[in-house]
């Protein structure tokens, strides 16, 4: 009897942290997907501005089009999910089933090294240790988008968005979760309301916590504990930048003043900042055909930019002879 009423009471508890868990979820959609709740009128417009433009560029299907889809904003009322229940630390990549990327990481890490110098030995090849493969003739002005990682392997490197995808992958198939970070542009009031910013970069766990760790160059911080900082805490207490140990910036190849400008551009409290899931096991679910950036894609991306940033700008309230032609 004494067993049934346990059991009992350990079924309505359950069911209570579920209704809760549900209700905590409901509570944080209007900070989900492509057209999230922004309180702040300035964040509101370059963020849209920024949406619109990619939507230039990348159709339904595209894995940049998922991820505003299943982004969700990080701030006070959504910090805490994120960095507890959002992503999943149980990896579920078959092995064999990436094999180019499988090699890579075979190739970077031994069993030997801690969990550190494994995501070090990533993020430095994925920095500066690519070698262009690809025999494709095209003009030097031309980037190619939406490459696969696979591709991005033999591409140099590819865009800040295609090289984050590709370190969250090397790291999952290393045992290591990781995601995709999304800091969006945002408008400088002293300089004419002109866009600055915007950038796709990656938070990784490792050694008990979420730290961030830029896509295109050695940038990460340390915590005061030791610990690395995530992206929260360089929102929330963005002086971590600036006292580093003379190591840190030694490694990263930056100064102080380097440190400080990369954290201003892109990773402030000025920026709208959104986290999203990426697997590597997922794959299969995109579109991955190549999208070619060229002249006429540039004039055509920067016509737009011009018409979008005065006409977010102006349904604000901002006088027109405040803004800076972009």
């Amino acid at each position: 009897m004494k067993l049934c009423v346990a059991m009992l009471c350990l079924s309505l508890l359950a069911a209570e942290a579920g209704a809760m868990d549900n209700l905590f979820l409901k509570s944080l959609q209007s900070y989900t997907g492509r057209w999230p709740k922004i309180e702040d009128p300035l964040k509101r417009a370059a963020y849209t501005q920024d949406v619109m433009v990619t939507g230039l560029f990348y159709g339904r299907g595209t894995a940049d089009w998922d991820q505003k889809d299943e982004q969700i904003i990080l701030n006070s009322e959504t910090v805490e999910y994120l960095y507890t229940a959002f992503t999943p630390l149980t990896l579920h990549y078959q092995p064999g089933s990436r094999p180019a990327l499988e090699r890579m990481v075979n190739r970077l890490i031994r069993p030997e090294m801690s969990e550190r110098e494994k995501v070090f030995a990533i993020l430095k090849y994925c920095h500066s240790g690519f070698r262009k493969e690809y025999p494709i003739i095209l003009p030097a002005s031309t980037l190619i988008l939406n490459a696969i990682e696979e591709d991005v392997l033999q591409l140099n490197g590819g865009e800040c968005e295609d090289r984050s995808r590709l370190i969250c992958c090397l790291c999952q198939i290393a045992g290591i979760p990781a995601r995709f970070l999304a800091t969006y542009t945002y408008f400088d009031p002293d300089q004419g309301y002109v866009s600055r910013g915007g950038h796709a970069t990656t938070e990784i766990y490792l050694e008990g916590g979420w730290g961030v760790f830029d896509s295109l160059c050695d940038f990460y911080c340390l915590r005061p504990d030791g610990h690395f900082a995530s992206l929260w805490d360089l929102i929330t207490h963005p002086e971590i930048a600036e006292s580093q140990p003379d190591s840190v910036y030694k490694d990263c190849g930056m100064t102080k003043q380097g440190f400080v400008n990369l954290r201003d551009l892109y990773y402030s409290s000025r920026c709208v900042m959104t986290i999203t899931n990426y697997s590597v096991w997922n794959y299969g679910r995109y579109d991955w055909k190549w999208i070619l950036y060229g002249e006429a894609k540039r004039k055509e991306a920067t016509e737009f930019v011009t018409q979008m940033h005065r006409k977010v700008l102006t349904e604000i309230g901002i006088p027109q002879e405040k803004i800076k032609q972009e």
